[in-house]
């Protein structure tokens, strides 16, 4: 896949001031995956809390088809503040309303950057074992 995008992005969930996210776009025929990384200069809604409003608001500035495309939410480390070391991904999944455009019930499956890579190098490998893994969004409550 080809990285089309990498830049940061300002969203806004209605009520609360805008936020700022990393967006990573990799295209490939007709396929493509949004990578939206938290950034640190983030003093907002984080992309967990406003996930249906940072997906919408990213597909409508960059003309994004959302029937063709996985949504990636992505933590990088931010030590010494966290023990985490590496990277945090979480694919995204929606129930998407096409009538009104808007994204509902967001489930998130946890990724390793290892198969986040895989993803991003067109294997499709990772989404076949997605079936099998518990939506991981109790964590996140």
């Amino acid at each position: 896949m080809n990285l089309i995008v990498d830049e940061q992005f300002t969203w806004q969930q209605p009520g609360k001031p805008p936020s700022v996210a990393r967006i990573r776009i990799y295209k490939k025929l007709n396929q493509t995956i949004v990578i939206a990384s938290e950034s640190p200069e983030n003093k907002s809604q984080s992309l967990t809390n406003g996930a249906e409003y940072a997906i919408a608001q990213t597909i409508k500035h960059y003309g994004l088809t959302p029937q063709t495309m996985l949504w990636i939410e992505n933590y990088p480390p931010r030590l010494p503040v966290e023990t985490r070391i590496e990277d945090e991904y979480h694919l995204v999944q929606f129930t998407y309303d096409p009538k009104g455009k808007t994204f509902e019930t967001p489930n998130w499956i946890q990724l390793s950057p290892k198969e986040v890579k895989k993803l991003i190098e067109g294997d499709n490998a990772p989404l076949q074992n997605l079936m099998h893994r518990k939506p991981t969004h109790e964590e996140w409550w």
